[in-house]
């Protein structure tokens, strides 16, 4: 009779469990993980620009540096002009490279030859040259300073050379010429085309005309900088994105004109 009883009760009280195979699967799918614990990797910062020239005269030739970053990484680039040759001979005159690739390996070579300066450098074609690693700093921007920077900026900040002779000079014929244009000798002035005048109510610190970066530069530049933030990892901070003029108002005066904005309307165009 108890043993009958106990079997009905137990009939009456029983409840089949869940199938585990299937409570198991359930409870280790991963969009069961809580988000919080879901951390996407930090990816590895690149020391070569993938977009830069190969196979120059002067890839091997490393310009030297003098330490290494805060961090691996720049915090921030100059914008410079080289103030020298650029255009190729068709245009600039007979002393100049027939390509832009030639004109920029004279003076990747130029740098190297002294070992004093570092930087990136970018040809009349668009072209992007990297002789140093992207965690080593070197010399670009001499004396210098800006808020929220410790001292002279070439240790925190990369330096970019857009190749570009500068600011002009006007000619007695009213023509313009670089400071190193000597037409009996074969070089050629500056068409309009290639000029821009700016003033200082532009927010340029120094007013006058200016040889103009060409369309592939400042799209090289612009591309180079984005890249540059991107590969930093939150180091590199588009604020920090200066003219030579910015961190060096008393003696310098690139890009000046030749870059077809001003520095900040440059970075709100980067941050956009």
């Amino acid at each position: 009779m108890f043993k009958c009883f106990k079997k009905l009760w137990h009939k009456i009280t029983y409840k089949k469990p869940d199938v585990v195979e299937e409570q198991h699967e359930d409870e280790t799918r991963s969009d069961n993980i809580p988000e919080e614990e879901v951390k996407e990797p930090s990816k590895k910062m690149l020391k070569w620009y993938p977009d830069r020239k190969r196979g120059h005269a002067t890839e091997d030739q490393k310009q030297r540096t003098r330490g290494g970053y805060k961090n691996d990484h720049p915090k921030g680039a100059v914008v410079h002009f080289t103030a020298g040759r650029s255009r190729p001979a068709a245009l600039g005159g007979k002393r100049n490279s027939k390509t832009a690739e030639g004109q920029a390996n004279r003076s990747v070579e130029s740098s190297t030859s002294k070992g004093s300066y570092t930087y990136f450098l970018i040809d009349a074609d668009g072209g992007v040259y990297q002789n140093f690693p992207l965690n080593r700093w070197g010399y670009h921007a001499g004396k210098s300073s800006y808020k929220g920077l410790s001292g002279s900026v070439s240790d925190e900040l990369v330096g970019i050379e857009v190749m570009c002779a500068g600011k002009l000079d006007k000619a007695s014929n009213g023509k313009h010429k670089a400071w190193f244009s000597t037409v009996s000798k074969g070089d050629a002035y500056f068409e309009d085309n290639e000029v821009r005048h700016v003033t200082r109510k532009h927010n340029i610190l120094h007013s006058g005309s200016y040889h103009k970066y060409t369309a592939k530069q400042e799209e090289a530049l612009f591309k180079l900088l984005r890249w540059l933030e991107y590969n930093g990892n939150g180091i590199f901070k588009l604020d920090f994105v200066l003219g030579h003029d910015e961190v060096a108002p008393s003696r310098k005066n690139d890009p000046g004109g030749s870059l077809s904005m001003t520095m900040p309307e440059f970075r709100k165009k980067l941050k956009e």
